[in-house]
């Protein structure tokens, strides 16, 4: 239950026995008034006689009343003091639920974190993707091309960084913009428009054409959404990645998480790792 939820129970509750306690109060004091009548009724029949009289029971009576009216803001003072004792207990109570949740919520992170670890095969901690890449084709006369747009160029920077590079690497084309993918990649424009950027057959053409540009024997494409933009329908982490070998040519799909950074990374792993699962099924 929410904690203002709760509050507004109790609230009710004690207006409720406010209510009830100013119902016994009314009671009383429309019996007062009732014998006050009389008493007034008394007093004008035996004026004459009872005058001292009369005016002792009417001071009595307002005695009386005074006497209630005190009861009453005794009763309000107690009640306030109850709200305030309530309250604190359900704050605390309150404080209790936000330390379970957050220990929840924890237990929800690591238990999605080794979900991520069965579709992750490498890590930095583990063997290193790249030189397993620069490794294979440096012992091939095979050439590599790139065409990136998500992963905004990481991984034509993540193979060149090793000496030696230049052997296999033919070049890469960062084709952030639909316009450099129409114009540089040669990708119809019609099918961004009706299938968006972040698609299949983007990605496919991306890194077939690609390799055309390059001459290259194997190319990688990517394309997705890295992080939020104006635009509230897109899936944050869905992405494509292109895979081109002289024999084959495939696209696959992916569903990221984490901040921008992380999801870069991840794409450049995921890219490398299909790469060199191609590049090893050649002898």
């Amino acid at each position: 239950m929410d904690r203002n939820e709760e509050k507004l129970k109790i609230l009710q509750e004690r207006l409720r026995q406010i209510k009830e306690k100013d119902e016994n109060i009314s009671s009383r004091i429309n019996t007062i008034n009732s014998k006050n009548e009389n008493i007034a009724e008394n007093i004008s029949e035996n004026s004459n006689k009872k005058t001292s009289k009369s005016k002792s029971y009417i001071l009595i009576s307002f005695v009386f009343v005074f006497a209630l009216a005190f009861i009453i803001s005794k009763n309000y003072d107690n009640i306030k003091f109850d709200f305030d004792a309530n309250f604190n207990k359900n704050d605390a109570i309150a404080n209790d639920a936000v330390v379970n949740d957050e220990i929840k919520q924890n237990k929800l992170i690591n238990s999605e974190l080794e979900k991520l670890k069965e579709y992750i095969e490498f890590n930095e901690s583990e063997i290193n993707l790249n030189q397993l890449v620069h490794d294979k084709f440096i012992k091939s006369d095979f050439t590599l091309s790139v065409a990136e747009s998500c992963s905004s160029g990481i991984i034509a920077s993540e193979l060149t960084s090793n000496a030696g590079s230049s052997k296999y690497f033919s070049g890469g084309i960062i084709a952030y913009s639909d316009k450099i993918k129409q114009d540089i990649l040669d990708i119809d424009k019609e099918i961004i428009k009706k299938q968006s950027s972040v698609c299949s057959d983007v990605a496919k053409l991306m890194v077939e054409n690609v390799a055309k540009k390059f001459s290259s024997d194997f190319s990688i494409s990517t394309t997705g959404y890295a992080s939020p933009s104006n635009d509230n329908n897109i899936n944050v982490g869905k992405v494509f990645i292109g895979i081109k070998t002289p024999h084959s040519l495939f696209v696959e799909e992916f569903l990221f998480s984490g901040d921008r950074k992380i999801i870069i990374q991840q794409v450049k792993d995921k890219a490398l790792e299909l790469l060199l699962n191609e590049i090893k099924k050649i002898k």
